[in-house]
């Protein structure tokens, strides 16, 4: 059974806990880099800090696409299918709350591709 980064699920970016989802998310992306890396050192992936937040307009956008880029290059080594992880309005809750969603059930589909447990 594969662990899941805790916490993996926010009830917004304004939640107190934004800045404990972002840290954990952050490293479960380096643990994912380093399971990779370990099985073949030649293989290359975007190097995007994920764990560095600013909100404003244009920072939540490059973080945005930065994160579904890094996503697109994971998905293409390991196997794991996805959404569009770009396509979110990260201030409208509802839609963060569907790509929470989206975005947690492809972090349980990677750790189980990687034997991340």
């Amino acid at each position: 059974m594969a662990v899941a980064f805790a916490p993996d699920i926010v009830s917004s970016i304004w939640d107190n806990g934004f800045g404990l989802w972002l840290s954990a998310h952050y490293f479960e992306h380096q643990r994912f880099v380093n399971i990779l890396v370990a099985n073949n050192p030649l293989v290359k992936l975007t190097d995007y800090n994920l764990n560095v937040w600013k909100h404003d307009e244009e920072s939540v956008k490059d973080w945005i696409e930065a994160h579904a880029i890094i996503h697109e290059e994971l998905r293409g080594l390991t196997g794991v299918g996805g959404v569009d992880l770009s396509q979110v309005d990260m201030d409208n809750n509802e839609q963060f709350m569907v790509w929470l969603d989206y975005h947690r059930q492809e972090h349980m589909q990677l750790r189980n591709a990687l034997g991340a447990t």
